[in-house]
C-alpha cells in the first residue's frame, strides 16, 4: 500500500499532459469511482493511471478532462 501511495505521489508531480491531469483527479471533489464511471473506465483503470502504471488513449484522457473541467492551452493562450 505504502509502495502503490508513493507511486501516485511520484506520478502526479510529472511535468506531463498525464501528471497535470493526475493532479485535477486529486484535486477534484468528485470521488474516483464516480470520475471513472463517468468518464467511461473502471476505478482499477483510473488507478493503474494515477500510480503510473497504466498510460490511457487520448480519446479516455479527453473524457476525463471533460468530467474534470479541464481546457488544453497552448503557451500562446496564457496570460502574460
Amino acid at each position: 500500500m505504502a509502495v502503490r501511495d508513493q507511486m501516485r505521489r511520484e506520478a502526479r508531480e510529472e511535468t506531463t499532459l498525464s501528471g497535470e491531469l493526475r493532479r485535477a483527479i486529486h484535486a477534484s471533489e468528485l470521488s474516483l469511482a464516480a470520475i471513472a464511471e463517468k468518464s467511461g473506465i473502471t476505478p482499477l483503470m483510473l488507478d493503474d493511471f494515477l500510480t503510473g502504471e497504466r498510460t490511457l488513449r487520448s480519446d479516455v484522457m479527453d473524457r476525463l478532462a471533460d468530467v474534470l473541467g479541464c481546457q488544453l492551452t497552448t503557451g500562446s493562450d496564457s496570460p502574460g
